[in-house]
């Protein structure tokens, strides 16, 4: 009897809805999924359905040479034509296995099949570890460059490409944005989906000063149909940003990356990046005047000085969102030689980027300091009209966020967003509830 029951209670399965069935299999990895189809009809029905396949990841660890041979089974399959977002992850190679990956990558890429597909996003990573100093493994790196490069020319209904650090030389970078532009070309006769969004921060190596190259600015020039463009900012010039910002481009959101070591901190940023990558004030109101939509998110990683501020926080820029992350303390330069380029950076913020600024954000490794600036910060809120998501790392005193709070409501504003570190939870929840204006958030110390 208590088998007999059991087996009832089991058998009620297959009336599990659908939609909670979609759920729960979307939530499963492809091979359990697939194996999960063999159950029952009713579960095979639901397996097959489009959605669940829409976004997939080919991955080439180097473990066997069927990994090509099961990938281009996938793609010829009816579950492959469902494919619209495709992930392509290259493993870490060692001697061994180099030529393994490399070949099962341009099988995989080089398929009918695979070229046949209707993609609408793709992301490639990995592709930076075969940029090696072991000449065994780097020679294997021009094969899978080839191959992408056929296939980005072929995907014509592509939207979005994330190609981030993928750590590229000069003539591999060009040749694969050739592909991109080339895939850009739409005509009549050839109709095909616009590209919108480009992600190629760390897509060169350090090395590589690509602004050297006279062929990069001219295929960043193609590139007409992008509104969301990522980038490290040693790859911006005026003449590049003059390209991208041409009136009959799209572009509406430009980031920018500003990357320094945090083991070099005597050098300054003037230094890392080269002289042709300056972009000048009048470049970017330029720019701002060609194109009165576009916004500008920057983000800086590393040790900063006030010289660096200045450097790359011109004046000009349509600025909607800064995010500085910085490791302050060290055996050669303390907290208390960072305040004062600290109140550089904030009076850059006040004096320039008021009519722009939704998101700013400080990330300091000292997280137990107590803000310095009570003046500032204040006018930073009370300027900002349109700033609305605050991150401080720091501990702000009660009497700074009372005045925060009397400035947002005199400039009449929405919510904002406020996360500070330091405060203790009831103090946070008296001040949230007598003062609605500002959400505030702790940071764990």
């Amino acid at each position: 009897m208590v088998s007999t029951r059991r087996t009832a209670e089991v058998s009620h399965w297959h009336l599990m809805p659908v939609d909670i069935l979609t759920t729960v299999f979307a939530l499963l990895p492809e091979k359990d999924r697939c194996q999960a189809g063999l159950v029952c009809k009713a579960w095979n029905a639901v397996v097959n359905t489009p959605h669940l396949w829409r976004h997939h990841t080919f991955s080439f660890r180097g473990t066997n040479g069927k990994e090509a041979w099961r990938a281009c089974k996938f793609v010829e399959s009816a579950l492959g034509a469902h494919v619209l977002h495709m992930v392509l992850e290259i493993g870490m190679p060692v001697v061994l296995n180099a030529k393994t990956i490399s070949r099962s990558v341009e099988a995989f890429l080089s398929d009918r099949a695979t070229l046949s597909l209707r993609l609408k996003s793709f992301q490639c990573t990995g592709l930076e570890y075969f940029q090696s100093p072991v000449y065994r493994i780097a020679r294997h790196r021009n094969r899978m460059v080839r191959a992408l490069c056929t296939f980005l020319r072929r995907q014509k209904w592509l939207e979005e490409i994330d190609l981030a650090c993928c750590q590229m030389g000069r003539p591999d970078g060009t040749r694969v944005l050739k592909a991109i532009a080339y895939k850009g070309r739409r005509s009549v006769k050839n109709p095909q989906s616009p590209l919108t969004y480009l992600e190629l921060r760390h897509f060169f190596m350090q090395e590589a000063n690509i602004l050297d190259c006279p062929l990069f600015p001219v295929e960043m020039r193609r590139f007409d149909s992008l509104r969301h463009l990522c980038l490290n900012h040693s790859y911006v010039n005026d003449d590049v940003l003059d390209n991208l910002t041409n009136p009959s481009n799209t572009l509406r959101v430009l980031q920018l990356q500003v990357e320094v070591s945090q083991y070099i901190h005597l050098i300054p940023l003037s230094t890392a990046i080269p002289s042709k990558s300056v972009l000048t004030s009048a470049g970017w109101r330029s720019a701002a005047g060609r194109c009165p939509l576009l916004r500008v998110f920057i983000t800086m990683k590393g040790r900063f000085r006030a010289n660096d501020f200045t450097r790359v926080l011109v004046p000009g820029i349509p600025l909607a969102e800064l995010r500085v992350t910085s490791v302050v303390a060290s055996l050669f330069f303390g907290l208390e030689d960072f305040l004062p380029h600290l109140r550089v950076l904030m009076d850059l913020m006040n004096q320039h980027y008021s009519g722009y600024l939704t998101t700013f954000h400080i990330n300091w490794s000292e997280m137990g300091a107590i803000w310095p600036y009570e003046a500032d910060l204040v006018r930073l809120f009370r300027q900002c009209r349109f700033l609305s998501d605050v991150i401080l790392t720091m501990r702000v005193p009660v009497d700074t966020l009372l005045n925060i709070h009397k400035a947002v409501v005199a400039e009449k504003r929405g919510r904002m967003k406020l996360q500070i570190a330091g405060l203790e939870p009831p103090l946070m929840e008296n001040f949230c509830l007598n003062f609605p204006y500002i959400t505030v958030k702790h940071l764990g110390d």
